[in-house]
């Protein structure tokens, strides 16, 4: 590890070892520009968090990501950063209609961006005038993010053809 090449004989006092400790640190964990910009976060969670992050911003198209972290490791962040990385619109399949509603609710609250008119959630029980602004959103190609349960992606006749449109417009 980085931290081993330390010699503390190296340093004049314990504050000048722990600066140069805390900026080894930061290496692993500390800022990213693009990240920040987005969401104003100054650090990642853990180590693990950032190797998740930057291995998938870093997918190559036609390819798919799969993420293990444990509860509150902070995937949250990866689907946050690669629904802004390129335009288009990101699909994230969640297992319930009450993670979908938090995870909207979170990615609006972390986006420092347009999230209003972006970030969408559908399910069966979906409100008509947010379905209709989901539709429009897809339509016009300025929905960027969309949290959908399993069922109410395979199920729902019309929301597979609003998809399937999308993707052959490579939106």
């Amino acid at each position: 590890m980085l931290i081993t090449n330390l010699k503390i004989e190296n340093f004049r006092n314990y504050n000048e070892l722990n600066l140069n400790l805390n900026n080894k640190i930061n290496i692993f964990y500390g800022n990213n520009a693009y990240i920040y910009g987005l969401t104003r976060y100054k650090e990642f969670k853990s180590l693990e968090q950032k190797l998740a992050v930057f291995g998938a911003l870093n997918t190559p198209e036609g390819y798919t990501t799969l993420v293990s972290l444990p509860t509150g490791g902070g995937k949250s962040l990866i689907t946050q950063t690669m629904a802004y990385q390129q335009q288009g619109l990101t699909i994230v399949i969640v297992p319930t209609v009450s993670l979908a509603i938090d995870q909207v609710r979170n990615a609006k609250n972390n986006i420092k961006h347009n999230a209003d008119n972006e970030i969408f959630c559908y399910y069966s029980g979906i409100e008509l005038e947010r379905k209709n602004a989901l539709r429009n959103a897809i339509k016009s190609e300025t929905a960027r993010l969309l949290f959908i349960s399993p069922e109410a992606l395979i199920r729902n006749t019309e929301f597979v053809s609003m998809i399937n449109e999308a993707n052959i417009k490579k939106y």
